[in-house]
């Protein structure tokens, strides 16, 4: 399998329409800031396949200018965490199906909390806005701290011998 030039980080929710769109327009949006060349990428354990975001996560981004417009569900895959320098799940039960699923690369799959101290991402779905900006704060209070564990991922994958 031929390795991107940009290392991808994998978001992780279930259905793929809130959270972890939300995730990736955050983080595309901190790795540009601090200059950290990614790429992000998002996926489901049961996703939705093909819906789009939720219209909650689709308001709450745009709030900030940025747009997920684009954004289809897709089910995470071996594959996907095969390419992936580093795998953030929404929740720990989220991060520990993904370890199960492809357990010779659970070194590459945490859970948001793993890496905040911050805990799980709860499920904004069916909730009102406040509950999609308040999911949208805990992510923004934890990029540093993601932003940070990406960096060292990064490094470490460019310090690697080549396979």
């Amino acid at each position: 399998m031929a390795k991107t030039e940009r290392p991808l980080v994998l978001f992780v929710c279930q259905g793929n329409i809130c959270r972890s769109p939300i995730a990736t327009a955050l983080a595309a949006d901190a790795a540009q800031r601090v200059g950290l060349d990614i790429e992000v990428a998002s996926a489901g354990t049961s996703a939705l396949i093909g819906d789009p975001a939720e219209p909650g996560a689709l308001a709450c981004i745009a709030e900030l200018g940025l747009d997920i417009g684009a954004h289809r569900a897709r089910q995470v895959t071996p594959e996907m965490i095969e390419g992936a320098i580093f795998v953030v799940a929404a929740t720990a039960a989220q991060r520990d199906w993904l370890q199960r699923l492809v357990p010779e690369r659970r070194d590459r799959i945490a859970s948001f909390g793993d890496i905040t101290s911050l805990g799980d991402i709860p499920d904004p779905w069916g909730r009102n806005s406040s509950e999609y900006r308040r999911v949208r704060a805990l992510i923004e209070e934890g990029m540093p701290a993601l932003m940070a564990a990406v960096r060292e991922r990064h490094s470490a994958a460019k310090g690697a011998p080549s396979r």
